[in-house]
């Protein structure tokens, strides 16, 4: 029997991780902001730790979700569709952040 859905494994998680990504850059955008413009002045601890806690694990979700898709492209006879949604996604995130980061968008 055939299954005719054969995704990558690998295109999937950096699917996963791309919309992770997504949420949590959010999350940080949005506690940046807020802090940066003392609004919600009674939420400043949980502001500062969504900063903390959020840039480090971005430092290690974004590149691997990248770099799962770019694995999951070399799989062979695999549905090939989450993988490049997963790249898709984990490329326009990484070049959100680091516009962010470089002041183009605050």
């Amino acid at each position: 029997m055939s299954n005719k859905h054969n995704y990558s494994i690998t295109g999937l998680i950096s699917f996963v991780l791309g919309i992770f990504n997504v949420l949590l850059s959010v999350a940080i955008y949005l506690a940046l902001y807020s802090y940066l413009n003392h609004k919600f002045g009674e939420m400043l601890f949980m502001q500062v730790q969504i900063l903390n806690i959020g840039s480090k694990v971005e430092l290690i979700t974004k590149p691997l979700g990248l770099m799962l898709g770019i694995i999951g492209l070399f799989h062979k006879e695999k549905n090939k569709l989450f993988t490049v949604l997963g790249i898709l996604i984990n490329a326009v995130v990484l070049l959100w952040t680091l516009a962010v980061f470089f002041g183009l968008i605050i």
